[in-house]
């Protein structure tokens, strides 16, 4: 029955993306799918058809699988839901983390499909953990002794752990979520930049240098501020398979979606997500 019921939560969402409040929706649209109060969900998909949820309730989880573009979801497993913002990361369709961003951070790694789990220890208070494939894998964490942000990387499935570089620049909103961190296997990645100009942050060598990549965005597409006072965030997602997905926003809360598939050098601009979903928290 719970699994049934967890069902209308996930079909609910939209290309991915976990829904703002809604809105009362006006009398040419049908109302939105009913959804199963306190529950939470987020989700990663690795394929535009091989995806899982992790959904979360009273300090219990259960972990969803599709492969058919979330027309139909299979419970995985089940477990205890330690306290904190919860995440889930897939490299590929076996390999995957999922992370409890609370008072310390509580992470688990699977290289089944999500059938069976092992504790992963990432050093110091860590806001984001993200893996390319089985070994590859990143971390943002709190360096007391600095007081600052220290990216790490591992190699070996995080059994040990070195530090990168963490730009200028870069936007950091909380803990897990759109604009953390974005790998790919050969060590190319990026963060969210913010500045008086739409910008991503992206390396090529796993974190070591980076460089910053503007976001081109049509004229008139945000609001328009006083010369010298507009600030813009942008924010990003790896789309499964290939591709960048942007959403670059302004001070007055106005937002644009963009997609780019050759690293940044272009971009396309995306039409408004349908109501009731918004681009502000891609899953």
């Amino acid at each position: 029955m719970i699994a049934a019921a967890l069902v209308s939560i996930i079909v609910a969402t939209f290309l991915y993306l976990r829904a703002a409040t809604p809105t009362a929706p006006s009398a040419e649209l049908p109302p939105p799918p009913p959804t199963l109060s306190g529950y939470s969900a987020v989700y990663d998909f690795v394929t535009a058809s091989t995806g899982y949820a992790l959904v979360t309730r009273l300090g219990r989880n259960w972990i969803f699988k599709t492969v058919d573009g979330a027309g139909n979801w299979q419970l995985q497993d089940t477990g205890p839901a330690p306290p904190g913002d919860p995440d889930v990361d897939f490299a590929d369709a076996r390999h995957g983390v999922i992370s409890f961003f609370g008072p310390s951070l509580v992470a688990y790694r699977t290289s089944d499909a999500g059938l069976h789990w092992r504790p992963l220890l990432v050093p110091g208070d860590a806001f984001a953990v993200t893996f390319a494939n089985a070994d590859s894998g990143w971390a943002l964490t709190w360096n007391p002794s600095t007081q600052d942000l220290q990216l790490l990387s591992t190699r070996d499935g995080g059994a040990t752990w070195i530090e990168r570089v963490w730009p200028s620049g870069a936007y950091w909103v909380g803990r897990g979520g759109m604009g953390a961190l974005a790998f790919k296997s050969s060590g190319q990645g990026w963060t969210a930049g913010v500045g008086d100009q739409p910008r991503l942050l992206g390396t090529v060598d796993g974190g070591s240098s980076w460089r910053s990549t503007p976001v081109q965005i049509p004229p008139g597409a945000l609001s328009a501020l006083p010369e010298g006072t507009q600030v813009f965030i942008t924010q990003l997602t790896l789309m499964p398979q290939r591709g960048i997905f942007a959403v670059v926003s302004d001070l007055t809360g106005d937002l644009i979606g963009l997609t780019s598939m050759d690293s940044g050098q272009t971009w396309r601009t995306l039409a408004p997500a349908p109501e009731p979903t918004r681009y502000a928290d891609i899953s």
